[in-house]
């Protein structure tokens, strides 16, 4: 039996979070309050800035799949007391996860009228949430990879990673593959570009952005048009122009779309954003973006996939993706407010190889069911084998100093391909602590050689 709530003990809700990244530490499938089945497809990624806990999570709802954020809090009363239901930013949220559930009613509501479903997280433990807590409260907050220095060989590590990689690339591969049928393939890349503008800071955003504005509404617009209506639909068109450009996107908007559903401005994060990267620029690009390719996306990533040899200049490939400024937002940070420096691209080269690895190349390989598929398919597989380097972020560094071995600053000097490899063992092994699970320490032995990689 679940204790009475009288006697939980104190649980913060940094260890619902991580709990949550855990599934297997949970009876499944989870149950809401209201007897809906939930199965955890991806939680998303934990939200280190203001408003829900975990953005872009995909669930699976009485066998329907739901995207959006995940907030977690000890009492389903903590919803309100935080106000999260007079915050707009709590809008997308689609699962509220409590340890012990307060209130009478099933669900919590947001600033817009939604139904939030709750799932009592006490009901679904595999353990007490004493011995819970007690192991959580334990376990250390930094740690040390436990591998031995030298075995298994620095080679071998590295062979680890790269079968890694090639299962990471299939399973995103899959991913777009199953956005393309529920979809059609360009709306879904539309639909992936616009995640990937949106960083970790704004992908729900984003998310609501297309839901209100499918690539179909933007066919047939000019780069104009195309503009008014996403800017519209953000909430950046909602306060007085102060300049002509902005009063003529105003009056677009005004014939477009402005008795659409919009979203605020506050529903959107610019604190951390750098320079010449603001969310304002971001839906810009995407409205660029689509009247560069003409909505057509997999026909010209395909046709730039074929430009060149493998390992040749990959500068066009990322140039296709990011976005010409125009003159307005050449010189233009947000709606009326000019910048000192002008941009040459609405998108830095270092998101547009981002783009290139986790977007146009899992779609490619997802869309060999077309005319000469099979072709491009292997054409994408030897991209992305040879795909230069991305940004080094704290996963790939810890893995490269701790699990691999590697001098300091590595990782930035691997390909891409080792460096998504090194993504899926942190976020598989190393950080939910699943060492008995870790393919470097079965490459120890014979037994443990893993399967080959993509043909």
């Amino acid at each position: 039996m679940c204790p009475s709530p009288r006697f939980l003990p104190a649980f913060p809700e940094e260890w619902l979070c991580r709990v949550w990244e855990r599934p297997d530490l949970l009876r499944r499938p989870l149950r809401t309050l209201d007897g809906r089945r939930v199965r955890i497809l991806d939680p998303g990624t934990a939200n280190s800035g203001d408003g829900p806990d975990f953005l872009g999570a995909t669930l699976e709802e009485d066998g329907t799949p739901r995207r959006g954020a995940v907030e977690f809090h000890f009492q389903t009363s903590d919803w309100y007391a935080h106000r999260h239901h007079t915050d707009p930013r709590y809008d997308r949220v689609i699962l509220h996860v409590v340890l012990n559930h307060s209130l009478r009613d099933f669900y919590v509501h947001t600033s817009a009228q939604g139904r939030v479903p709750v799932v009592e997280l006490r009901t679904h433990l595999r353990t007490s949430v004493g011995d819970l807590a007690d192991r959580l409260a334990s376990a250390p907050r930094k740690w040390e990879c436990p591998l031995p220095v030298d075995d298994p060989t620095v080679a071998v590590r590295l062979g680890v990673v790269d079968r890694l990689a090639d299962v990471r690339f299939l399973r995103k591969a899959e991913a777009a593959g199953e956005q393309r049928r529920l979809l059609g393939e360009d709306e879904a890349v539309y639909r992936m570009l616009a995640d990937a503008l949106g960083y970790a800071d704004n992908r729900e955003a984003f998310g609501q952005l297309v839901d209100v504005v499918p690539l179909d509404r933007l066919r047939g617009l000019d780069v104009e048009d195309a503009e008014a209506l996403l800017l519209g639909s953000a909430g950046f068109l909602a306060a007085r122009a102060n300049d002509a450009h902005t009063a003529a996107q105003q009056k677009q908007w005004q014939a477009l779309g402005a008795k659409s559903p919009t979203l605020l401005r506050e529903q959107w994060r610019f604190s951390r954003s750098r320079h010449g990267n603001t969310p304002v620029r971001r839906v810009v690009a995407l409205a660029r973006l689509v009247q560069e390719h003409e909505g057509q996306f997999v026909d010209r990533l395909a046709e730039l996939a074929w430009q060149g040899s493998a390992d040749g200049d990959w500068r066009p490939r990322w140039r296709s993706v990011q976005a010409k400024p125009g003159e307005y937002w050449a010189s233009h940070l947000d709606v009326g407010k000019p910048s000192a420096r002008k941009a040459r691209h609405l998108v830095g080269e270092t998101r547009a190889r981002d783009i290139w690895v986790n977007v146009a190349l899992p779609m490619l390989v997802a869309a060999a069911d077309t005319e000469n598929g099979e072709d491009t398919r292997r054409r994408a597989i030897d991209l992305f084998h040879g795909h230069p380097p991305l940004q080094s972020n704290h996963k790939t560094r810890w893995v490269a100093a701790q699990a691999l071995r590697l001098p300091k600053k590595a990782d930035a000097k691997q390909q891409a391909k080792a460096q998504q490899g090194m993504l899926e063992l942190y976020d598989g092994c190393c950080e939910p602590r699943r060492c008995f699970e870790c393919p470097i320490q079965a490459a120890r032995s014979p037994a443990g050689e893993d399967g080959p990689g993509l043909p």
